[in-house]
């Protein structure tokens, strides 16, 4: 070979690894501008790619660039992060197992520097409503700890906000596995099941988070959701009723447990429920109004009754069923009056209160209502 030319080979094998060595150096200096600029000339190079100490020093150059507190050299590449995650993983590879790089590459792999790094990351892609990315970064953090529950947390979050469903289950799930407590994101994954009908998994959330609160109400409701939509009357019946045991005065819970014994066919528990809320609150709506549509209907089946009659049939019972009815219709119409003094727009009300003046002959009272139901009408056009 020329002399010339194995001169000018040497003379760039050491300039490169000059360019390694150099870039070390600016690295312990705090110049990292410098440093990255020589350490990527050195992974350029053919030989010194091939070397675990190249991509060690690499990663540790843009780890420190993504952990810069100063924030001047963080803005020098945005995957800094990434790209020293990626920079060990290599360094790892390259390395016999066991060796000082493998060994000091795996380290840095999952220490609390690079996971900062990687954790910072996301949430400015995150911020930035770059979920992909931000998912990909969050799950290297996790990676890098694998007990963590933030990294996994922002992963469910990030992965609801892409609309990545099944991402945000698991990442969910892996939370609440990993002894997560904010139960805010329970109620959030049990959500997410409810959406897919996927039910019986919702409940199991919904247990857990309850062991760790037994009081808290938002996922309390949300279970009681889930029974009364799933046809599981009895379970819904003795949740509600410990959940008033703890809130006796809270009135919606009464009016839920009232509206699933009607459910049930038991109507005089229901009546007596709706009275007791109406004890306390007299002007309640939906108490008023289910007392009245349970006095309505009674009501209204004396009608068909009496509909049903022949003439003999009629002179013999018919003055007695009339009574009845009126009675009723009587009963009904104070509870009917409430509600509509408490919801005044509500046109189905209104509705049933015409037919009960109807009935009872209160002709003023028919024509008043009968224009109110027109300008309520008039009004949602």
């Amino acid at each position: 070979m020329n002399k010339f030319v194995s001169a000018l080979l040497l003379f760039f094998s050491i300039t490169t690894a000059f360019a390694q060595t150099q870039a070390i150096l600016l690295d312990q200096a705090g110049k990292l501008d410098q440093a990255k600029t020589e350490i990527d000339k050195a992974i350029l190079d053919a030989k010194l790619s091939t070397k675990a100490k190249t991509w060690f020093a690499r990663g540790q150059i843009y780890e420190h660039i993504a952990n810069d507190p100063t924030k001047l050299y963080s803005k020098l590449d945005s995957n800094a992060a990434f790209i020293a995650y990626e920079s060990y993983k290599k360094a790892s590879e390259l390395d016999k197992p066991g060796g000082s790089y493998d060994k000091d590459s795996k380290a840095a792999l999952i220490s609390q520097s690079l996971y900062a790094a990687l954790f910072n990351q996301a949430i400015q892609r995150y911020q930035a409503k770059n979920y992909v990315d931000a998912i990909k970064a969050f799950q290297l953090a996790q990676e890098n700890n694998p007990k963590d529950t933030l990294s996994v947390l922002y992963t469910g979050i990030a992965a609801q906000q892409s609309k990545d469903i099944p991402l945000a289950k698991n990442a969910l799930g892996k939370y609440i596995d990993l002894g997560g407590k904010d139960l805010d994101f329970f109620y959030t994954l049990a959500a997410l099941y409810i959406a897919d009908k996927e039910n019986d998994k919702a409940l199991e959330v919904i247990a857990k988070g309850l062991l760790i609160n037994p009081s808290n109400k938002n996922l309390k409701d949300q279970e009681l959701s889930i029974l009364l939509s799933t046809g599981k009357l009895d379970q819904a019946i003795d949740n509600l009723k410990k959940a008033i045991e703890r809130e006796p005065k809270n009135l919606q819970y009464q009016t839920n447990l009232a509206i699933l014994y009607g459910n049930a066919g038991n109507k005089d528990e229901e009546k007596a429920i709706y009275k007791k809320v109406l004890a306390l609150d007299s002007t309640n709506f939906e108490a008023n109004y289910n007392l009245g549509v349970f006095y309505f209907n009674k009501g209204a089946e004396t009608v068909k009754k009496l509909n049903s009659l022949d003439m003999n049939q009629y002179n013999k019972s018919g003055k007695k069923i009339e009574a009845e009815m009126q009675s009723h219709f009587q009963q009904a119409l104070p509870y009917f009056e409430k509600a509509h003094q408490s919801n005044p727009k509500d046109i189905p009300l209104m509705e049933n209160l015409v037919k009960i003046y109807n009935q009872l002959k209160r002709n003023t009272d028919v024509d008043k209502l009968t224009k109110e139901i027109e300008n309520a009408e008039a009004n949602k056009k």
